[in-house]
């Protein structure tokens, strides 16, 4: 509950990591309708589509660009507020249990 209510109080949410093998947290900000920006790198891109907005993880002057960007006009912000919960709802533990069921069950 604490770390949904950090979500959900947030203006932004900055994921700066290079490399991730999914990237939990960008998903739990965007399912809580935080706006995220994420750096293009490892997984990252594929987990959150374009529910979040990818920066180059090594570009000092992408990220804050895009960070007053973001801050300076809100409805660009709730638009990818809502994008974000949109790509969320499609990264559920059912979803993925029945694809990779799909999957397997030929196997069997």
């Amino acid at each position: 509950p604490d770390l949904r209510a950090l979500y959900e109080a947030a203006t932004l949410f900055l994921f700066p990591s290079e490399t991730e093998g999914f990237g939990l947290p960008p998903v739990e900000a965007m399912q809580c309708g935080t706006a995220t920006v994420a750096a293009r790198g490892g997984a990252i891109p594929e987990v959150c589509g374009t529910g979040a907005e990818l920066v180059t993880p090594t570009h000092a002057a992408e990220w804050v660009g895009s960070i007053r960007h973001l801050l300076d006009d809100p409805q660009k912000r709730q638009t990818l507020d809502a994008r974000g919960r949109a790509r969320a709802a499609e990264l559920t533990w059912t979803i993925a249990g029945d694809r990779l069921w799909r999957v397997i069950e030929p196997m069997l």
